[in-house]
C-alpha cells in the first residue's frame, strides 16, 4: 500500500512524461468508433473522454464569450486569435448560469445556423470531367493522346479496323464525371466530424434537455451527415489524407468556402482535445481553479477583481495565459473577507500528513483564523496500487481517478474522488461551499 503523499512527491512529474499517458492514439480511436457505433469495452476510459472533452467544451465556450467581448472592444488586445481578456462576472454567468436550453457550441452553430448550406452543397455536389484511357468501339473514339498513339502502333496490323481485333476496340481517351475531388474530400471529413461531435453533444446534453430546440436541430444534423456518408455519392469519394491545402474552390466559392470554414472550426475543436489529452492532469487542475473562483464568487463579492486572459490554443493543457492571479473576495454586510490564492509557489509542511516532507499546494482558501488547503492529484490509468490518505485537518484532497486504483481514506469528510464531469461538476460546488461554511462560522 502506497501513500498518495509519495505518490504526489516522487511519481508526478515521471509518470505524466511517460509516452503510455500522452498518447493520443487512444483518444483518436474512441473518437472515430463513435461514429462506426462502437464503443469501448473500458466504460472507465469512456468517462475520462466524456470528461475532458466536456471541460474542453466548457473551456471554449469561454473563449467564444470572449472573442465577442473582442467584437466591441478591439482595443482591449492586438489580434483576435492571440489571448483574450475576460472579466469573472462574464465567466460565473457562463458557467454557472441555469437556461432553458444546452449552451451553443461549433456543432450547435453549425446545426442552427449553418445546416442549410451544408445541405444545398450535398444536393449540388461539385463534380468535374475526369479524363481516363480505355478501350472503346472504334466508332466512338473521340480523342486520342500520346500512350494512346504508342498503344496503336504496337498492335498488329496497319488500319485502325486491323489492330482493333475481333472486338473492334481501341485505347482511347474519355471522359468521366468524378466527386472525388479536394472540395469533396473536405466535404466528406466535414460529415465526419459533425457526426462524431453531435453524438458527443447529444450525449452530454440530451438528458437534461429533452424538449430543446437545440438538441432537435443536433439530432437533425445527426440524422442528415449519418445519412449522406453512406451514400453512393459520398462512398466514390476518397478519404481526406492530413491537414489539405485549400484550393481556390475552398477559398472561393460562395458555397464550398463556408463549407471550409465549418471544417476549420471542427477540426480546431478536435485539436484542442487531443493536445489538452496529453496534458490533462494540468488541465484537470485549471478547471478546478475555474470552478472554485467561480462557487466563491457566488457568496462572496470580488475585490479588486483582474481579468482572465484565455488563450486562442492552450499550451501544455492550459488555456490561461500567465496563470491565475490571487482573488480577495468580500461578504456582503459582513467584515468576512476570503483570500483564494491558486497555484502558490511556496511549499508548505504538512505535520500531520508526513514529518519529514514538504508538499506543494495548489490553492488556498484563507481567512483571518482558519487557512484551507487544496491538494489535486491525477492518478492516471496505468497506475494500478491502493492509496491510504492518512487523517488531514485544513488539507482538502481532491483526487481524479481514471484507474481502477482503491484509494484508502482515514477521514472521509476532507477528501473527494472523481471520476466523471457530471462528479466535476456535483462535487466542487459542495467542497467550496462546505470550505467557507466552515470558515465563516469559526471566523
Amino acid at each position: 500500500m502506497s501513500s498518495i503523499v509519495d505518490y504526489k512527491i516522487y511519481a508526478d512529474n515521471k509518470i505524466f512524461e511517460t509516452e503510455n499517458f500522452q498518447n493520443t492514439a487512444v483518444l483518436k480511436k474512441y473518437l472515430s468508433n463513435i461514429t462506426s457505433n462502437e464503443s469501448s469495452s473500458d466504460s472507465s476510459s469512456n468517462l475520462v473522454f466524456d470528461c475532458i472533452y466536456a471541460m474542453v467544451e466548457n473551456m471554449m465556450r469561454l473563449r467564444f464569450c470572449a472573442e465577442e467581448e473582442y467584437k466591441n472592444k478591439s482595443f482591449t488586445a492586438r489580434d483576435k486569435r492571440k489571448v483574450l481578456p475576460l472579466n469573472w462576472e462574464k465567466i460565473t454567468d457562463v458557467m454557472t448560469k441555469e437556461e432553458d436550453e444546452p449552451p451553443e457550441t461549433v456543432i450547435t452553430r453549425i446545426a442552427q445556423q449553418q445546416f442549410h448550406i451544408l445541405k444545398y452543397v450535398c444536393g449540388n455536389t461539385r463534380k468535374i470531367l475526369e479524363r481516363k484511357r480505355q478501350k472503346v468501339h472504334i466508332s466512338a473514339v473521340q480523342q486520342l493522346d500520346a500512350q494512346c498513339l504508342i498503344w496503336l502502333t504496337r498492335q498488329p496490323g496497319i488500319t485502325p479496323a486491323q489492330k482493333g481485333g475481333s472486338r473492334q476496340k481501341i485505347l482511347s481517351v474519355i471522359r468521366e464525371e468524378s466527386y472525388n475531388t479536394l472540395e469533396n474530400r473536405v466535404l466528406k471529413s466535414l460529415l465526419k466530424n459533425c457526426a462524431m461531435h453531435c453524438i458527443l453533444y447529444h450525449r452530454q446534453y440530451s438528458k437534461k434537455y429533452p424538449k430543446s430546440k437545440r438538441i432537435q436541430a443536433v439530432e437533425k444534423l445527426l440524422s442528415f451527415s449519418k445519412k449522406e456518408l453512406v451514400s453512393s455519392l459520398m462512398q466514390n469519394v476518397a478519404e481526406l489524407i492530413g491537414m489539405p491545402m485549400p484550393n481556390y474552390v475552398l477559398l472561393h466559392d460562395t458555397h464550398y468556402s463556408k463549407i471550409w470554414q465549418m471544417y476549420l472550426d471542427l477540426l480546431r475543436q478536435t485539436k484542442l482535445t487531443e493536445n489538452t489529452w496529453k496534458y490533462r492532469h494540468l488541465f484537470f487542475q485549471e478547471y478546478f481553479l475555474f470552478y472554485a473562483v467561480v462557487n466563491i464568487s457566488l457568496t462572496y463579492k470580488f475585490i479588486f477583481e483582474s481579468n482572465v486572459w484565455l488563450k486562442y490554443f492552450p499550451k501544455e493543457g492550459c488555456f490561461v495565459q500567465s496563470g491565475f492571479p490571487p482573488q480577495l473576495f468580500k461578504k456582503d454586510k459582513t467584515n468576512d473577507l476570503v483570500e483564494f490564492c491558486p497555484r502558490n509557489a511556496a511549499f508548505h509542511q504538512f505535520p500531520e500528513m508526513n514529518k519529514e516532507k514538504s508538499q506543494p499546494y495548489n490553492a488556498y482558501l484563507k481567512n483571518k483564523n482558519n487557512t484551507s488547503f487544496f491538494l489535486l492529484f491525477y492518478i492516471p490509468s496505468n497506475i494500478q496500487e491502493t492509496f491510504e490518505i492518512p487523517k488531514t485537518k485544513n488539507h482538502i484532497i481532491i483526487i481524479f481517478n481514471e484507474s481502477t486504483s482503491i484509494i484508502k481514506t482515514l477521514n472521509h469528510e476532507n477528501v473527494f474522488v472523481l471520476n466523471s464531469f457530471k462528479d466535476i461538476e456535483n462535487v466542487i460546488p459542495q467542497i467550496i461551499e462546505k470550505t467557507l461554511g466552515r470558515m465563516s462560522h469559526e471566523y
